[in-house]
């Protein structure tokens, strides 16, 4: 089993930047606290990870500069031109992540 799969599949929280990495997802173990937190630039936004993590029961949100969308109020579907910077609140972001962690 590679490094990456096993990591996951006792991660509860995975985040990055948008692209195919955040796939690992699939290895994740689903539970209240599982979730995907995907990063994107402005004007930028993708389903594919968003599909993938519902369909393992895994909660997804995303970041756009200081907003954040969860499955239900996602953006519309702009994809990508070139490499774009994604800007990230970082004391919004932990406090989302404690907040997740602290679900049951």
């Amino acid at each position: 089993m590679s490094h990456v799969v096993k990591l996951s599949i006792y991660e509860q929280v995975l985040l990055g930047p948008y692209s195919a990495d955040l796939l690992d997802c699939l290895f994740m173990k689903p539970s209240p606290q599982t979730t995907l937190l995907e990063f994107f630039p402005t004007d930028t936004f993708g389903r594919d990870e968003e599909l993938v993590a519902q369909s393992r029961g895994i909660q997804y949100l995303a970041w756009r500069n200081d907003r954040i969308f969860a499955s239900d109020n996602l953006p519309v579907i702009m994809p990508p031109t070139g490499t774009q910077e994604a800007r990230v609140d970082v004391a919004a972001v932990i406090k989302t992540i404690r907040d997740t962690l602290a679900r049951k």
